[in-house]
Formats: C-alpha cells, structure tokens, sequence
C-alpha cells in the first residue's frame, strides 16, 4: 500500500471527501504520472513528484471542499514542477542536455534504440514550444478537457482551445526542424 492511501483509513467511516479522493487517485494517477514525467524532462522524479501531487490534495481535501479535484490537482502537479526546476536552478545543479534525456527503460522487446530516439525527439521538440501552449498540449493528451486546462493554465476554455490546436501544429512543424538539426 502506498503512502498516499495510507492517509484515507479504510476502517474509519467513509466521507464523501474520502470517495471523491479514492476515485481521482485511482482515475487520474497515471495520466498525471505521464504528464509530470512530460513537464519535466525528468521521468524517474515522475513517481516521487505524483505522489507527492496526491498527498497535498487529500492535505487541502481536509481543510476545505474542492468543487472540481481533477484540475486542482494538475495545478498542484504543474506547480510541484515549477518549484522543483527552480530549486534546480538556485542550487546550481542543472544537469547537462544529455543527462535530462536519460530515459529508465525495461526491456521489452521490439527496437528499443528506436524508441529511446523517438522519446528524446518528442522531449526535444516539446522543449521548443511555448508556454502556456506546451502545458496546454500536454493536458490535452493527459486527457483533461478545455474547462478542466484553463484552470490550470488560467486562460479561458476558448484560448485552450486555441492553444492546443496551434501547439499541435506547431509540434509538427519543430520535429521537422529537431530531425534535421536546426
């Protein structure tokens, strides 16, 4: 059991607050593991940082209600990721290009040279796009509507539209570039 539902006691009578918590965690962990792992450019900080996401929502769960958990919890998410490349940055600790694309992979079979390119291509090129259009496209594919996006990001719902539409043809158009080294 991890340490995150160890803090919901399953023996204790079962709130509403309780439920709403169990169903995010257990609908939304994944998505937000990847989207962590893509905000970052650190996918083995990914499990820590998620973790860590859940742990301060059940901490605000308990202080007061929140309407809406999914994009709260993304916000809590993009924040924990601001704070940590920060942290990065005051301590001088940056690492180099190379050592920010090392990706913890398990065998599996298949081409896995191809993968591990293919990966470092799309950190490569999501790297050159803006923000907030970066942690707009990213929310798009972590599966979270353009309600749920603009209150993270803090745009209107029609602006996230917007944004993810440009970003995804922005994407294509810096691959392009990315794979002929420019």
């Amino acid at each position: 059991m991890t340490r995150l539902m160890r803090l919901v006691d399953p023996s204790a009578e079962s709130g509403e607050r309780d439920l709403r918590f169990r169903a995010c965690y257990e609908a939304d962990y994944r998505a937000l593991r990847r989207y962590i792992a893509r905000l970052s450019g650190h996918p083995e900080e990914a499990d820590d940082l998620t973790q860590e996401a859940f742990v301060r929502l059940w901490q605000r769960l308990r202080q007061e209600d929140v309407a809406d958990l999914r994009p709260f919890l993304y916000r809590i998410a993009t924040n924990l990721v601001i704070n940590r490349h920060r942290g990065r940055v005051r301590a001088g600790a940056v690492e180099t290009a190379a050592s920010e694309h090392v990706i913890r992979m398990r065998p599996s079979p298949g081409d896995l040279e191809a993968d591990l390119a293919r990966r470092q291509l799309v950190r490569q090129t999501l790297a050159r796009l803006p923000e907030p259009m970066r942690q707009c496209v990213l929310l798009h594919h972590a599966g979270l509507s353009a309600r749920e996006i603009s209150a993270v990001v803090g745009v209107s719902p029609a602006y996230v539209s917007t944004l993810v539409m440009r970003g995804h043809q922005r994407f294509r158009r810096e691959r392009s570039k990315v794979e002929h080294g420019q």
